[in-house]
């Protein structure tokens, strides 16, 4: 695989939408993470939410992203769901994003791993004509399991330390939430537009190559936690907060909510109630750091291998319950 140098900054552009009922703890923190990967101030296209024009975390959250000279892309003064926000991201990424730069999409409580420096990462997908990226969640937990507070001073990764995989240990999928919720498109090119919650490009459109050679969703064994914990494309979730609980009580019981959201949030509730404020995480993998050896070359022909691997296994056990020589 080619591996060439890096990609101008100005063309890395970050979407998101701030919720600020809940976003607002972790919101220096991020804006701080995402130009730290390379993405440009005046590329930072976010969309403030609040439920009334008048509310003062809506004036606070300005004041953190002018402290940054970042304007909001837009206000959007209405109750949240889903629906309406990706449809709101896309329309800003259809006006911001040129169909030849590269979209980093990311919610305030989640902040990207690469494998090496963004700019050389994305010259090197171009290179080798990818145009999608996705990446595994990786669950970010206070040490005992408890819904921690964020505060302003500690680093989050003292307060959150523990890496783990949540769905498909702690929680299971089910039949509006399945493996592909525990996958989430990290960055794509400024033409390809992301479906309800991001895990996946809108449906419909065509053309898409990904990093692996496939969604990672599609791997026949993604459902295991620990074979998600081997990717080197991660998402670091930190939503496992003290506003956690209040924030899931009221999206999934606003109309419009969807189907996924309403099954994963009243399964986290549900446990959280049962373990009195805290995550079991005796069961739940925990998530090792990947060794960056060999550069992102080495990394990605090392899952395409593997991938090919998988394949030729599968027909061998096809072809061996059959009778026959599988296709």
């Amino acid at each position: 695989m080619t591996s060439p140098g890096r990609i101008e900054s100005a063309r890395l552009h970050l979407i998101s939408c701030v919720g600020v009922d809940h976003d607002l703890a972790l919101l220096e923190r991020f804006i701080a993470h995402y130009l730290e990967l390379g993405v440009p101030a005046c590329n930072c296209h976010l969309i403030l939410n609040a439920s009334r024009l008048d509310d003062p975390k809506l004036v606070e959250a300005k004041r953190q992203l002018a402290a940054w000279d970042i304007t909001p892309t837009e206000q959007w003064i209405a109750p949240y769901t889903s629906a309406d926000m990706w449809q709101r991201r896309r329309d800003v990424q259809r006006r911001c994003v040129p169909a030849d730069d590269w979209l980093i999409s990311a919610d305030v409580d989640e902040f990207h791993e690469y494998p090496t420096d963004l700019g050389r990462f994305l010259a090197f997908c171009e290179a080798n004509r990818i145009n999608c990226v996705d990446g595994v969640f990786v669950d970010r937990l206070a040490a005992d399991g408890t819904m921690a507070e964020v505060d302003a001073t500690t680093p989050l990764a003292g307060l959150f330390p523990e890496q783990r995989i949540l769905q498909g240990s702690v929680f299971g999928f089910g039949p509006s939430h399945d493996v592909y919720g525990s996958i989430k498109m990290m960055a794509v090119r400024g033409r390809w537009l992301l479906g309800r919650g991001g895990h996946a490009p809108i449906a419909g459109e065509t053309g898409h190559k990904f990093l692996y050679g496939r969604h990672i969703g599609a791997f026949d064994n993604s459902a295991d936690p620990a074979f998600r914990a081997r990717f080197p494309t991660r998402v670091h979730h930190f939503k496992w907060t003290s506003t956690l609980a209040d924030g899931l009580s009221r999206r999934v019981s606003t109309a419009g909510a969807s189907l996924a959201g309403q099954e994963y949030g009243r399964q986290i509730l549900s446990h959280l109630e049962r373990g009195s404020g805290r995550i079991a995480l005796s069961r739940a993998p925990r998530v090792r750091d990947v060794p960056k050896r060999g550069g992102i070359g080495m990394l990605v022909t090392r899952w395409i291998r593997r991938r090919e691997k998988l394949r030729r296994k599968m027909r061998k056990r096809i072809a061996g319950l059959t009778g026959g020589q599988a296709s």
